[in-house]
């Protein structure tokens, strides 16, 4: 294997993934808890990351666009030339370019920066011979008003945040003419960056010289010699085909919203465990099909629409979520959101295809052994009376009375 490639992780299989992937907040006892204090717990919900499709398919591109990159780099060391772009270019096809497009507020970013923390563990790559030092992902926000000369300063400003040079001083005197200071963020591109990301790519649509801006990329990319990602909404996908050159190299994927189906509702379960109402509520299949009517499927809408019902309820000192808090908070707070939401109707056309999905998949995580807290904490504790309660207390409230 690669000297480079030696320093990262090996590439995680489908479960492994999963498991790496899901960031689960401590999930607190709110039975001796004030209203506030619930409340503020509801807060911890957005820190949730849950493993879908999606997260797997953005993993194995991060993965993938490292490990091409890296062995750019090898090769650029092995010639000798890294202060040289230009003329190492001439004799090398360009790196990986790839699209991540989707609905905006289906979890890609999210996705991308837990993905890329996984396999970079948040580390700098370091090699001493010769001493040189990558950051495995880079990521930058695109501008609508941004030129030629801010986009390449962006990056140079955001390698010196992470690394500690001086790029960006050095560069961004008014007498520095675009062709050299571009040369000079190839340059540090290929010594110091794996994987550039450039995210809300779509902004670039609105910019009047947008034919500028792809042939600029296009050359960027071509001397650099890394890999780089452009994230944004499906309107990116429409700005890179304007040129058949990028285009043809510009292949990736395209996520969604949830359809009305098994990820759905296992999404939507991981969800109902943290609930701060009196009492937890069942996840139902009339609960998951008006949650879907009012979110579209849509994950951020989704988790917005879950906290606020249960905001709402704690309010009204309501003892648990139900259809009436869900349907309050949606008129309540989301009625702008009301056009954007396709006909929900059609997706519940097949009643016996999405009754047999309720009845099997939500039946079945109903009555899981895992929601059950007493076998849980007896699993975990095994027969010691002491343990037991002392764990026990963690979720509920017990009095112990000793004979």
């Amino acid at each position: 294997m690669d000297s480079l490639l030696k320093c990262i992780p090996h590439l995680l299989e489908q479960t492994e993934i999963k498991k790496s992937v899901i960031r689960k907040p401590q999930y607190l006892s709110f039975k001796k808890m004030d209203e506030g204090s619930r409340l503020l717990s509801l807060l911890q919900i957005y820190d949730l990351i849950i493993p879908t499709k999606m997260t797997e398919d953005i993993y194995y591109i991060l993965y993938f666009a490292l490990v091409r990159s890296l062995q750019s780099k090898n090769r650029v060391i092995s010639e000798k030339r890294m202060n040289n772009p230009v003329a190492f270019a001439k004799g090398h096809n360009g790196c990986d370019v790839g699209l991540i497009t989707g609905t905006s507020g289906c979890g890609k970013s999210l996705a991308i920066n837990r993905c890329a923390e996984i396999i970079s563990k948040n580390k700098i790559i370091e090699i001493r011979q010769p001493h040189c030092k990558i950051i495995p992902f880079l990521s930058i926000e695109a501008s609508p008003t941004m030129s030629m000369k801010g986009l390449l300063l962006t990056i140079l400003n955001a390698v010196d945040e992470k690394l500690g040079t001086n790029y960006y001083r050095i560069n961004s005197k008014v007498t520095v003419y675009l062709d050299d200071l571009m040369i000079q963020t190839a340059k540090v591109l290929m010594l110091h960056v794996a994987v550039l990301i450039v995210d809300e790519a779509d902004r670039f649509t609105s910019n009047k010289k947008s034919d500028i801006v792809i042939n600029f990329v296009t050359e960027l990319i071509n001397v650099s010699q890394i890999s780089v990602l452009f994230v944004g909404t499906e309107e990116t996908k429409n700005f890179f085909g304007k040129n058949p050159y990028i285009a043809r190299r510009a292949f990736g994927n395209t996520f969604k919203c949830f359809e009305y189906n098994e990820e759905y509702i296992s999404f939507l379960s991981e969800l109902f465990e943290y609930q701060y109402t009196k009492n937890k509520a069942e996840l139902t299949s009339s609960l998951a099909r008006l949650m879907y009517k009012c979110s579209g499927g849509l994950p951020a809408t989704i988790v917005y629409l879950f906290v606020e019902a249960q905001k709402r309820a704690i309010q009204l000192n309501r003892a648990t979520l139900d259809e009436t808090t869900i349907k309050y908070s949606f008129n309540e707070k989301m009625t702008v959101y009301e056009p954007f939401l396709e006909n929900q109707e059609n997706v519940f056309k097949s009643h016996s295809k999405h009754k047999d999905l309720e009845d099997t998949y939500i039946k079945s995580i109903n009555s899981n052994p895992q929601n059950d807290l007493f076998g849980v904490t007896l699993k975990k504790t095994g027969r010691n009376a002491d343990d037991f309660i002392t764990e026990l207390q963690k979720e509920i409230s017990v009095e112990v009375i000793r004979l």
